[in-house]
């Protein structure tokens, strides 16, 4: 539970909605029928992106800063080669860690 509030869809159909665990596997399985191991890996799965939302703001607020200042006037200003790339590596490695890691073996992901 969020602050009191718990997340419900306002019909409770599978065909027609995905949200059916979201904070309500802690006293319940989601729709009637549905599996908990499934119910309960969406949960840690929702509680896994919540805990990387502040990482994930800073990352992407960083890239944004260097990306932006790319464009300044002043050539001398703008970010270097390496500012560059530690702030693409820093995002890709927080948004797709699979595709780094395969990257850094040489592979695919």
């Amino acid at each position: 539970m969020w602050s009191g509030i718990t997340l419900h869809p306002v019909v409770r159909d599978p065909a027609t909605s995905n949200v059916f665990s979201i904070l309500d596997a802690e006293g319940g399985t989601g729709y009637l029928g549905s599996k908990t191991s499934d119910t309960l890996a969406e949960l840690d799965a929702d509680y896994a992106l919540i805990a990387k939302a502040p990482m994930l703001l800073n990352v992407l607020t960083e890239l944004h800063r260097v990306c932006a200042a790319m464009d300044l006037a002043n050539e001398a200003d703008r970010p270097s080669e390496e500012e560059y790339q530690d702030a693409m590596a820093s995002a890709a490695a927080l948004i797709a860690p699979r595709a780094v890691q395969a990257s850094a073996k040489g592979g695919a992901a």
